[in-house]
């Protein structure tokens, strides 16, 4: 038979919030206040060669807002958002004829949602806005093959992106400022199920 070439998965889990994105301090002017969320992948690709293919994942992430600190002022939180879609080069190393272990550097597009925050009077501190970022993933996943080019799959990823957002900041009267940048950083872990084909 024929060796098989292409790939696709889908997987899900924990996504956790690093540096700026996920500060808590009331003193980081950019902290993003990002929990722990969840996140979901499509992972697709083809394998050239044994050791070389590309792949491509389209993703989406969610963050609640960690607020508690300004609780005393009234103020609430929804969430951070972000779907987009990333493709580059894959290295597979072979472990045992049913288990693989692939590394990818990953780069592409995102669409980034921020929260939207207010006071308890309905005064808006944040307005939502969505804003369009590069975005850049290393990551490794194990695939254990089990039948007929089913695999199951663990995977850690790193994602990277920096958005910027246009008059989302309200101030006094409500008139908004010019702009703001947020860094997104955040170690992405997942579980699921491929096919290679």
């Amino acid at each position: 038979q024929p060796e098989k070439k292409f790939f696709i998965s889908i997987a899900g889990g924990p996504t956790i919030p690093v540096g700026d994105f996920g500060s808590k301090s009331f003193s980081n002017d950019e902290a993003g206040l990002a929990k722990t969320g969840f996140t979901t992948n499509l992972q697709f690709g083809y394998q050239f060669f044994k050791n070389f293919g590309i792949t491509s994942t389209i993703l989406y992430s969610n963050y609640e807002l960690d607020v508690s600190e300004f609780e005393q002022y009234g103020v609430t939180a929804d969430h951070w958002q972000h779907y987009g879609i990333l493709a580059g080069p894959m290295y597979t190393l072979p472990i045992t004829e049913k288990l693989s272990t692939n590394f990818k550097v990953l780069g592409g597009i995102t669409n980034v949602n921020s929260p939207l925050v207010k006071f308890a009077n309905g005064t808006n501190l944040m307005n939502e806005k969505w804003s369009t970022s590069f975005a850049m993933q290393l990551g490794a996943d194990l695939r254990y093959y089990f039948f007929n080019g089913f695999y199951v799959l663990t995977n850690i990823d790193y994602n990277f992106m920096k958005p910027t957002f246009d008059g989302d900041i309200s101030v006094g009267d409500g008139a908004p400022n010019s702009s703001f940048e947020q860094k997104i950083s955040t170690i992405d872990f997942s579980i699921g199920i491929g096919v290679k084909f």
